[in-house]
């Protein structure tokens, strides 16, 4: 039974590549870097054909500089599918933690926010946001791996890694933008602070993360901590409603990014940043 589940053969290296790195392996086989002359690639196999149909069609909707999209995929002479993207130098989150008084804090966030935004604009959600799946690099910020990525409406609640995910996804109800925006929040509250309690997957979502967690707010730089509070709340409804929404916490309205000046031009932004959520925005008092 062993031999027929594994896979002894090596598997075929698409691409005509010059030489290969292994990065890791995951359950679908090595996550493999391909140097090639036209830029090195990341590819890793998926776990079935269909797996390609939502990343083809992520590529039709959503663009963004910090959003690394897949450039190649296809289908094995094993049958297997798998895709491939550009390598980006750097480091992830999980892997080098930038000081809290790092001044390039700001601009990261900024640019995962908007490569989020460009995701949900395309009526997907990333579902697996990060500490392993957001790098810091020489060019800035990236967001990868849409290994999970799935269309907005009807998505389902059985996917992401556990220490990420939000207490609505974990009680069992569908995600939305928010759920993403709970994870980037996690993600970049254990870069600043640490991870925390070894017990917080016990604790949360019984309690709220920072009681799970035994993380102390406070101790964030004030210039992030509203934003970070607001991304890590247990409510949902309490969070910010979108990635636009969040990105108005970061920064004041002369510095918004088009999208979100021209709404609060509009006198939209109550919109944008949801019903009774003013507080969140003393610019706006």
């Amino acid at each position: 039974m062993g031999d027929q589940m594994m896979d002894t053969n090596p598997p075929p290296i698409p691409l005509n590549a010059l030489s290969v790195e292994t990065l890791g392996v995951n359950a679908q086989g090595p996550v493999l870097r391909l140097r090639r002359a036209g830029g090195d690639l990341v590819l890793r196999w998926l776990e079935t054909p269909d797996a390609l149909l939502p990343l083809v069609e992520i590529l039709g909707r959503s663009r963004h500089p910090a959003l690394v999209l897949p450039c190649r995929m296809g289908i094995d002479a094993r049958g297997k599918a798998w895709m491939a993207r550009p390598f980006c130098e750097g480091a992830t989150l999980q892997d080098v933690r930038p000081v809290a008084d790092d001044p390039r804090w700001h601009d990261l966030i900024r640019q995962w926010l908007e490569a989020l935004d460009a995701l949900h604009a395309g009526g997907w959600l990333h579902r697996d946001v990060k500490a392993a799946n957001l790098l810091v690099g020489p060019s800035g910020a990236k967001l990868f791996d849409l290994d999970l990525a799935a269309p907005a409406a009807g998505a389902m609640a059985s996917a992401g890694t556990r220490r990420w995910l939000a207490p609505e996804v974990l009680s069992g109800q569908a995600p939305d933008a928010r759920s993403d925006l709970f994870g980037l929040g996690v993600a970049v509250v254990r870069a600043l602070l640490g991870n925390g309690s070894n017990r917080y997957t016990e604790q949360f979502p019984t309690r709220d993360f920072w009681s799970a967690s035994a993380l102390d707010p406070m101790a964030l730089p004030a210039a992030l901590r509203s934003l970070l509070q607001a991304l890590v709340e247990r409510d949902p409804k309490a969070r910010p409603v979108s990635a636009m929404a969040a990105l108005a916490l970061l920064q004041p309205p002369r510095c918004l990014c088009f999208r979100a000046r021209k709404a609060f031009q509009r006198g939209a932004l109550s919109q944008l940043l949801g019903r009774g959520n003013r507080h969140w925005c003393p610019w706006l008092q």
